[in-house]
């Protein structure tokens, strides 16, 4: 017969729940947090004792011979800037301004005195520039004074707001020109390359009482390249980017944690209600 345990953890605070963000850096203060985990990614530590083996007896392990860990990761966020950081040193990353975009005779209708909005908008969301009204019928320029004003929105599009009394009367077509800063775009390469840098790295999980479960890694390499995996058009997973850190020993941290160090908040054993 099957004796089933209905009596529960004997830690409900060690029960893990949720996933795990992720911080690289040059130390820890430098870190910054570069993604969120999905569920199946692992951390290993291989371990190979020192063995000596006499002639007349069994085996025997004198201490470690060396400690290694490898980190998996898979990442929600397919980000090159990430991918950058944690290859530091082999891969070549920029960010490529657009620059200001002119923008002319941008068809519009006056409906009274509501705002005609523009087409296109700054990054930044700030009002675009060089706002040019013209009538269609003529091309004859508008001026604002008396006429309109322009302003922006909290999305960020410009906008042309036609006066009482002013040249631009309901149902006027318009040509509206202007210029735009486009979006930036990020460059990233890899090859060329060789002087590859350790990472510090973080894998905080944060319950909802606020406490943390934090890992540690003081040298953490990136190893085994990567791999781009796009999805059809009616998958309905994200995509993910897989990461693969080899760690090793930093021999100025304490002995014991030299490797990696967990900080654990949550499953801080507590004796239960009397």
């Amino acid at each position: 017969m099957v004796t089933f345990q209905v009596s529960g953890p004997r830690n409900r605070g060690a029960v893990r729940f949720g996933s795990f963000d992720v911080y690289l850096g040059d130390d820890e203060a430098t870190s910054t947090r570069v993604g969120m985990l999905q569920g199946d990614s692992k951390i290993k530590i291989e371990e190979e004792p020192r063995r000596f083996k006499p002639a007349n007896a069994p085996e025997q392990n004198y201490g470690m011979a060396s400690q290694l860990a490898t980190v998996s990761l898979n990442l929600y966020e397919q980000d090159f800037q990430i991918i950058a950081s944690a290859r530091k040193g082999i891969d070549y990353i920029s960010t490529v301004s657009a620059g200001a975009t002119a923008v002319t005779d941008e068809a519009h209708t006056a409906v009274g005195t509501q705002p005609i909005y523009t087409n296109f908008y700054n990054l930044d969301k700030t009002k675009v520039s060089s706002i040019v009204v013209k009538k269609a019928s003529d091309n004859s320029t508008i001026t604002a004074t008396g006429n309109y004003q322009t302003g922006v929105d909290a999305r960020g599009y410009s906008f042309v707001v036609p006066l009482d009394g002013g040249a631009i009367t309901d149902g006027m077509a318009l040509k509206i020109s202007y210029s735009y800063d486009k979006a930036n775009a990020v460059v990233w390469g890899t090859g060329g390359l060789s002087n590859i840098q350790s990472r510090y790295m973080k894998l905080v999980n944060t319950d909802d009482a606020g406490k943390q479960l934090k890992i540690e890694i003081w040298s953490a390499t990136h190893d085994g390249g990567l791999e781009f995996t796009f999805g059809g058009d009616d998958t309905a997973e994200p995509g993910v980017l897989p990461l693969t850190m080899r760690c090793v020993p930093v021999t100025s941290k304490t002995a014991g944690t030299q490797l990696i160090q967990i900080t654990d908040e949550q499953g801080v054993f507590q004796s239960p209600a009397s």
